[in-house]
């Protein structure tokens, strides 16, 4: 799933649910969640125009929505958003070091990352569709309630 759309459904549970305490777990496992279902992706190492300018866009959307968070003092939803994302952090070092750099021999996945992997099954191009529908639904949502 596009990092925006995993930091608008952290931003929403942090909205809906409005304690910390459940907000912390519940975000974090929705990502996980988020990344079972229909999704868009490639193979790792196999990017096109498309992919580019899908992270591209995703990459500013997100920089838009967590600035939003972060100015209007939505501590909470930002919360919910960051811990959201999180998980994908641990993509950083494999993408620069593959992707980017192409020298440094990325170290074997732990336990975590490998089944972190392993959910993502239905990552594929026409995902993007999925993307989409989630991205204005929860968009919408959070202009109406906001």
């Amino acid at each position: 799933m596009t990092g925006i759309n995993h930091a608008l459904t952290g931003a929403m549970i942090g909205f809906s649910i409005g304690n910390p305490i459940l907000v912390v777990p519940l975000a974090f496992a929705s990502h996980f969640v988020l990344d079972t279902m229909p999704h868009f992706g490639e193979k790792f190492g196999q990017r096109t125009k498309l992919s580019k300018f899908v992270w591209t866009l995703d990459a500013i959307m997100l920089s838009f929505f967590l600035s939003y968070l972060l100015v209007s003092s939505q501590r909470l939803l930002l919360l919910g958003a960051v811990l959201a994302i999180s998980p994908d952090f641990a993509w950083i070092y494999r993408f620069t070091a593959i992707e980017k750099l192409g020298s440094l021999p990325p170290p074997p996945a732990n336990k975590f990352n490998s089944w972190h992997a392993s959910i993502q099954k239905l990552e594929t191009k026409p995902g993007i569709l999925a993307e989409i529908v989630w991205a204005v639904f929860f968009s919408t949502a959070f202009v109406v309630i906001l």
